[in-house]
């Protein structure tokens, strides 16, 4: 924050020297609080600041009025989901800030970039040749892979549960994961990837992915593991999943609780081909489709 006046001038001096090349942009869209922070001294009245998470009222701890407020007084704001506005709502109305507007609308997807990367296998890959459960995502708390752990150790125990394991990503959890991986003796069966540069085959692969998050923004991961043609489950948390998990979706929805993701699971692995969910399935991805995404922009900030 103490850098972005000068930061947003050499944005701004930039910014101009690519209109110059290419021609005035009709609307400029910042996304993430990362990102807000660097340029919130400039005033422009095509910006939009999107806001991908739901929000930490005490992220900046005493100062934490003070910089929302600077980020966010009269802007033109967009959260990424139902439940990210709820969040956003409740923390510009407890400092009172004031927005001039704030919309609800999704991140695009390209489906057909996300197909063709799907089957795109590469030679140097070591990809999983056993039948998997994936999980993906950055080893931190807030995506808790412990409890996907607990969860998958669980179904083993009582369900008899066939399928390895694999986490795909990097984090500062990922010594406590191994730890746990090998207090519960699931060295054999549960396996760690590490940061893929293309994730797609990992979904395509995969017979069923789960999201074991806390609270998630929008939960991409799902919209990309449907994309791939895999089942999906997903923790029923504070945030955007919900507004993708619709329909008959929602029978894949668990409480926080090992047992209650376990029986989740099996659950999906069971109804992997019910005729029902792949309508369910295409309304919940055409929601977040590109150019539908982009009609929404236009309609709302070009109209």
């Amino acid at each position: 924050m103490l850098f972005a006046y000068a930061e947003a001038l050499v944005f701004a001096y930039k910014l101009k020297k690519v209109e110059k090349k290419s021609g005035r942009f009709d609307l400029i869209v910042f996304r993430g609080h990362g990102t807000f922070s660097h340029v919130w001294p400039l005033k422009d009245k095509r910006f939009v600041f999107v806001c991908e998470s739901t929000q930490n009222k005490k992220h900046f701890g005493k100062h934490s009025k003070r910089i929302y407020s600077l980020l966010f007084s009269n802007r033109r704001m967009v959260c990424v989901s139902e439940g990210a506005k709820l969040s956003f709502m409740d923390l510009i109305e407890s400092f009172n800030i004031s927005c001039e507007s704030v919309l609800t609308i999704s991140n695009p997807n390209d489906y057909e970039h996300i197909f063709r990367e799907s089957v795109n296998l590469m030679p140097d890959v070591a990809y999983h040749a056993k039948p998997y459960i994936l999980g993906l995502g950055r080893l931190v708390p807030g995506k808790n892979f412990p409890l996907l752990i607990d969860a998958y150790c669980f179904a083993r125990q009582h369900y008899g549960l066939k399928q390895d394991l694999v986490i795909v990503g990097e984090g500062r959890e990922k010594d406590t994961i191994k730890n746990k991986i090998k207090a519960l003796g699931l060295e054999d069966c549960v396996f760690l990837k590490g940061q893929q540069n293309n994730p797609f085959p990992w979904y395509k692969q995969a017979d069923l992915f789960v999201l074991s998050s806390k609270s998630e923004g929008l939960g991409m991961v799902l919209i990309e593991a449907l994309a791939c043609g895999t089942s999906v489950v997903a923790t029923n948390c504070p945030g955007g999943v919900g507004d993708i998990m619709v329909g008959k979706l929602r029978d894949f929805l668990a409480e926080q609780t090992p047992e209650s993701l376990a029986q989740k699971m099996i659950l999906a692995l069971e109804q992997a081909k019910v005729p029902e969910l792949k309508a369910d399935v295409a309304k919940a991805l055409e929601q977040f489709d590109e150019e539908y995404i982009v009609r929404k922009y236009r309609d709302a900030y070009l109209t």
